[in-house]
């Protein structure tokens, strides 16, 4: 009990020295944009960094936690080697989505500036000459967006290992006339964070072909002929290939034989189209066609 206690003490403390540093700092930058009259200035990035984290973070925190909580019954119906309560389980499925919260959002959450340039975007009336898009979206939105498939990237993948973990724990799979079997649900869960997965994926892609315009080379920044005959094209392939994976991953939920072959089907498409229109064909192109004719 006295350890509790302290503990308690030591925690609250710990909060508290952390608030009373943060808000003294923000009362010299108060004080200081009050002298200047320029208040707006010291609100608008103070509560948009806390909106983006609170915001962000809480839908990232309820994503992680709604999956874990999901793995509950595989302790409480499946024989497994480790006795978790159902009291234990929620206290590490809490910890567990707090700690990947906190490790996922400070280097994936857009920042404060990113977020002001999307809610104030504007457009130039002047498209590019490549996917006719307004260049105000290159500038306001496509940063915002980018940003946001980063940290939804990043936290489909935390939960897909987090998950595969807790089902690893729990012993949701067993081997059976030497094959490897898993528990429905468990087959189900990790099925349906993997078609989230390549779809999302295939967004990425399409947005990623806007990058390309103001990428930064040797020779030019923007497009050049191997960007604008091969990877815009690849881009596009790569977002099919990754749809197709979803849908080849969804099917195994219905298909009893030979699920494996569609996973593994998908894997392939999705693995060997990256290394041939991101690592292989690029280079040799620029090899092959390009720098022969430069000069």
């Amino acid at each position: 009990m006295k350890k509790k206690i302290a503990f308690l003490l030591i925690l609250v403390f710990l909060v508290g020295l952390t608030l009373f540093l943060f808000f003294s700092h923000q009362l010299v930058n108060w004080l200081w944009y009050r002298s200047l009259d320029a208040l707006a200035q010291f609100w608008i990035p103070l509560l948009t960094k806390l909106g983006i984290r609170l915001g962000l973070g809480f839908f990232c925190f309820c994503f992680l936690y709604l999956n874990l909580r999901q793995t509950k019954k595989a302790f409480l119906e499946l024989d497994s080697e480790v006795n978790v309560s159902p009291q234990q389980h929620t206290f590490f499925s809490v910890i567990t989505a707090l700690l990947l919260t906190l490790f996922l959002l400070p280097g994936s959450a857009p920042d404060w500036t990113v977020v002001q340039q999307y809610l104030n975007r504007t457009t130039f009336g002047v498209t590019d000459p490549i996917f006719h898009l307004d260049l105000g979206f290159y500038l306001f939105a496509y940063p915002f967006y980018q940003k946001l498939i980063v940290t939804f990237l990043g936290l489909i993948i935390l939960a897909l290992l987090s998950v595969t973990l807790f089902y690893v724990v729990a012993q949701a799979y067993w081997y059976q006339d030497r094959k490897l079997s898993i528990w429905p649900r468990a087959r189900i869960h990790l099925t349906i964070l993997g078609v989230c997965f390549f779809l999302l994926k295939a967004v990425d892609y399409l947005f990623s072909r806007c990058g390309l315009l103001y990428e930064e080379k040797s020779l030019l920044t923007g497009v050049d002929f191997t960007t604008h005959h091969l990877r815009i094209l690849g881009y596009n392939l790569m977002a099919i290939i990754a749809v197709l994976a979803a849908i080849l991953l969804l099917t195994t939920l219905f298909r009893q034989k030979h699920p494996r072959r569609l996973i593994m089907a998908g894997l392939v498409l999705w693995v060997g189209a990256s290394l041939l229109f991101t690592l292989l064909l690029p280079p040799l192109v620029e090899n092959i066609v390009v720098k022969p004719n430069q000069f």
